[in-house]
């Protein structure tokens, strides 16, 4: 009987080490396919900007390129953000939401706060186009930033391999 137990517990025990080992090697690949597939998505962000720049350096042409970066880079944002929600229980995507909202009202306030800067400085210091191009690069970056830290948590827990 005793002999029998034993069996049992050491066939239960190999299938149990083979599902683990199955487990972490998919772990492991969806961490490696989402690493890829995060760096070719920003890879070809950036190249679309670099492109744009390079046709067109003119106040213009960066004016163009800082409103395609923060388009193509929400995308991604709306993109990684509901892979990570699909990842969470109930609660953590209680958690996401609120916190999502939140960043929103940051988003919105700093791009304000960039405004009112660029205004303040254009009165003040007579005109200057070189305001209009920061604006638009610190809110296209508020976005890119917040499109990594999402990536971040998606791969949080595979760092350490």
């Amino acid at each position: 009987m005793a002999n029998t137990n034993m069996k049992t517990l050491l066939a239960a025990s190999k299938k149990i080490t083979i599902l683990l080992f199955f487990l972490s090697n998919f772990i492991c690949l969806y961490s490696q396919n989402i690493s890829n597939e995060f760096k070719q998505d920003t890879a070809r962000v950036e190249q679309k900007v670099r492109n744009m720049l390079d046709k067109d350096y003119s106040t213009y042409g960066m004016h163009e390129a800082n409103k395609t970066l923060e388009i193509e880079y929400d995308k991604l944002l709306n993109k990684y953000y509901k892979i990570l929600y699909n990842k969470l229980d109930d609660n953590g995507k209680k958690a996401l939401k609120e916190a999502q909202l939140n960043w929103i009202k940051f988003r919105d306030s700093e791009k304000e706060l960039v405004a009112q800067l660029y205004q303040n400085t254009y009165n003040e210091e007579g005109g200057g186009t070189i305001w209009g191009v920061i604006y638009g690069n610190s809110a296209a970056q508020i976005t890119r930033e917040r499109v990594f830290v999402l990536y971040g948590y998606l791969v949080l827990d595979n760092l350490e391999e």
